[in-house]
């Protein structure tokens, strides 16, 4: 990597320079023509997000820990380049952009063996945008770890789901510092059709697990509301029509209703295949009730989502499948309410 003149003097300096080394070290790598952009988690939403960073100007590097999802992305993607380890990614790119399943998996990917803060000279000037939906203390304690090695970091989850990433149209909810936050932005935009600054570093997490919060809530309402008012002779497409234009409307109403049949491209009428599957959902909230105990909130209606989601999940686990969280409507619908004589 070739620094600027005055970023090879700030190497010279003492620690309390690191903010500016860091910023110098970026904007020397951003300034060169080109830039190269490491994506990690090429999973049902990575592999949909990645598409939209091949543009003019960037490099683009991916990797995902299965060697099938690297050598399937490979087959779809030749522009891009494969790399077959973290630290070959982390060697290549100075923006990494990060997108996995859980807490651990993101713990293990920057602070593990052969992680991307391993080699201290590898991580100083780098921009991380974790996309992960984690424990916002987790994602505190991982940035705190990157500003310690001198890199930048953004939390970023999304919302939209898998057609949001295939389409660009996810939004994103950000946490870090104002200047974090603009070095992350153009390349989030790329992304998505929203890119919400939340706060500091964390905060992107909890607003995805406000949402979800409510969505999980929502889904389960509508699904409910749904198979009551059919059970007592309603059309299913009237009913939703004059849940749409009342009071009853949300997202899982008018966009993703869990009725199948009702609307086109969305899981319920595809036998609730893709989407996002329930066993998610039940940990997006798990991550929120554990997050309300830290701050001794209560979570009524979260938690009776949680119990749903986790008969849901474990259901669909026995059978085999990754049914969408819209699939709630089935568990209910087989739901048996006993008669008292």
């Amino acid at each position: 990597m070739t620094l600027l003149p005055h970023a090879r003097c700030l190497l010279l300096g003492t620690r309390h320079l690191l903010p500016n080394l860091r910023t110098a070290m970026f904007s020397a790598n951003a300034a060169a023509g080109s830039i190269n952009v490491g994506f990690i988690g090429l999973g049902r939403m990575g592999k949909g997000m990645v598409q939209h960073l091949l543009r003019p100007g960037i490099e683009l590097w991916a990797y995902d820990i299965s060697k099938g999802a690297r050598e399937d992305f490979k087959a779809i993607t030749p522009r891009a380049k494969v790399a077959e380890s973290i630290q070959e990614l982390a060697g290549s790119s100075s923006v990494l952009i990060s997108m996995l399943p859980n807490s651990p998996d993101v713990v293990e990917l920057f602070q593990g063996s052969g992680g991307l803060l391993e080699n201290t000279e590898l991580a100083q000037g780098k921009l991380y945008i974790d996309c992960s939906t984690i424990d916002p203390s987790v994602s505190q304690a991982v940035g705190q770890a990157v500003h310690a090695k001198g890199g930048f970091f953004v939390d970023a989850p999304v919302s939209g789901g898998v057609n949001g990433a295939k389409n660009g149209t996810l939004a994103f909810m950000v946490g870090g510092s104002e200047d974090d936050f603009k070095r992350a932005e153009p390349y989030l935009r790329y992304m998505g059709g929203k890119v919400f600054h939340c706060g500091g570093i964390g905060t992107g997490g909890a607003a995805k697990l406000s949402n979800n919060l409510a969505l999980a809530i929502e889904m389960c309402a509508v699904s409910e509301a749904m198979n009551f008012g059919v059970s007592l002779g309603l059309d299913p497409k009237t009913l939703a029509d004059i849940m749409n234009s009342s009071s009853a409307r949300c997202w899982s109403s008018d966009t993703y209703n869990p009725w199948p049949g009702l609307q086109a491209g969305v899981p319920a009428s595809d036998g609730y295949k893709g989407g996002f599957p329930a066993a998610l959902m039940r940990k997006d909230l798990e991550l929120a009730i554990q997050a309300a105990k830290q701050k001794r909130v209560a979570l009524p209606l979260g938690a009776s989502a949680h119990q749903l989601y986790s008969m849901l999940s474990k259901q669909h686990e026995e059978e085999g499948n990754h049914k969408d969280f819209g699939s709630v409507l089935e568990m209910i619908q087989n739901m048996v309410v006993p008669i008292k004589s």
